[in-house]
């Protein structure tokens, strides 16, 4: 599945995956800078439809929390160090609410956890147009607390992005570094068979 065909399921005017009765809500546009083409800024400016939010009768889990999630910039670039490959570079923002909180008042280590690991994923799709692979290990580094009310600066880089395995680093930071983290997933051979209903993939994020 690639970057045009999930702009076209995820179009406002496409709701087949909507229930009866139901419309989709139109979101304010956010203006996302970068390098990358409109199809991916397009699909960028709704992260919720990227993995399958709003799309069914239930809530999910972190559904709330992902509404909230922003992306500000997408790119791809030369690496610095290595001048013949690429890298994609995608940077979103979120402010700290009630329900991402544990019971020290700062924000919970699985929520953040949560959060890398979509946000990581969206890094892979600016490089590859693609969303055929799936979270295989997550690190974390957490080194200060976030508090109700900060605003999250998530900043995630691709690593490598190979045939059958893909990697990829993020830093939440506000003032400073609050987390650091490297992702890895894994490349589906048959995307079909991990195909879950309304056409998200299983284990996606």
């Amino acid at each position: 599945m690639n970057i045009s065909t999930l702009v076209s399921l995820f179009s406002p005017q496409n709701n087949c995956l909507l229930n009866k009765g139901e419309t989709r809500l139109s979101l304010p546009q956010m203006p996302i800078t970068g390098n990358v083409d409109s199809a991916t800024k397009e699909l960028f400016s709704d992260v919720t439809q990227i993995f399958g939010l709003n799309r069914s009768e239930k809530p999910g889990f972190g559904d709330s929390v992902a509404r909230g999630l922003v992306v500000v910039h997408a790119s791809v670039d030369n690496k610095a160090e290595e001048p013949l490959k690429q890298e994609g570079r995608v940077v979103c923002e979120l402010t700290v609410t009630e329900e991402m909180l544990n019971g020290g008042g700062n924000i919970h280590g699985g929520c953040s956890a949560f959060l890398i690991d979509m946000c990581s994923t969206l890094s892979i799709m600016a490089l590859t147009s693609k969303m055929n692979h799936v979270s295989q290990s997550l690190n974390i580094v957490y080194h200060s607390p976030a508090t109700l009310g900060e605003k999250l600066r998530i900043v995630n880089t691709t690593m490598t992005v190979g045939a059958r395995a893909m990697s990829a680093r993020t830093e939440a930071c506000n003032r400073i570094v609050l987390r650091e983290s490297m992702l890895t997933e894994y490349v589906l051979a048959d995307l079909e068979r991990y195909q879950a209903p309304f056409g998200r993939v299983r284990g996606a994020y």
